[in-house]
């Protein structure tokens, strides 16, 4: 999953002598890693092989690449955004891990790293945090998981309530249910940091939770 995106914001240029105003482009500056990005790939379910490969300012290709695992499912990976001080760039990686043989959900927090020059790119990824889910997860159950700046969703098919995780403190927060209980089919994020949980039922009545 890549993260990066990007924001026009429109000014008016008044053109001396014409008495004219066009709309042009105000200039954002671009992230220092827009040109590298990383793949990750799950077989069996049990460990993750990621690659990052991009160029710098002088070089193309591939820059490092490592396993990570071993997991008991590997549900979802999700990349958080970028925080860069000089040429390093950190973000925050989270892989929700659904058990196989057991109903024990995890979410696995590692921190990745770039270093940047001109000529080379150096990647690292560390376990930082594992948290356990009040979830029920299982070798049969669909997962969802969607994020905004401050909070992580998380939610299960097998589960009646959805999850929400602080991404500075880690605490966890269990999101209302109903009555009778609903299952959590999806979990949606938009630009705005509006995220939507959706709960049906197996006669296929939804209904819809949206919160900042």
């Amino acid at each position: 999953m890549f993260d990066i995106s990007y924001h026009r914001t429109i000014a008016a240029t008044v053109v001396a002598g014409l008495g004219m105003t066009f709309p042009a482009l105000a200039q954002t500056a671009v992230p220092i890693d827009s040109t590298l990005f990383t793949t990750y790939e799950s077989y069996g379910n049990n460990n993750i092989t990621w690659v990052t490969c991009g160029s710098t300012k002088n070089t193309g290709g591939c820059y490092g690449a490592g396993t990570l695992g071993p997991f008991g499912r590997v549900c979802a990976v999700m990349e958080g955004q970028p925080v860069t001080v000089g040429t390093t760039v950190t973000r925050s990686l989270y892989v929700l891990d659904g058990g196989s043989n057991t109903n024990i959900v995890s979410l696995n927090v590692f921190k990745k790293t770039y270093t940047i020059t001109s000529n080379s790119d150096t990647v690292s990824i560390t376990p930082s945090k594992k948290l356990t889910l009040p979830l029920t997860g299982g070798g049969n159950a669909l997962f969802s998981m969607a994020a905004n700046d401050g909070f992580i969703f998380v939610g299960t098919d097998a589960s009646p309530n959805a999850v929400k995780v602080n991404k500075l403190t880690y605490s966890l927060t269990k999101l209302g249910g109903f009555s009778p209980p609903l299952p959590v089919t999806a979990i949606t994020a938009n630009d705005y940091g509006y995220v939507t949980v959706t709960q049906q039922a197996a006669t296929g009545e939804a209904v819809f939770l949206s919160m900042a």
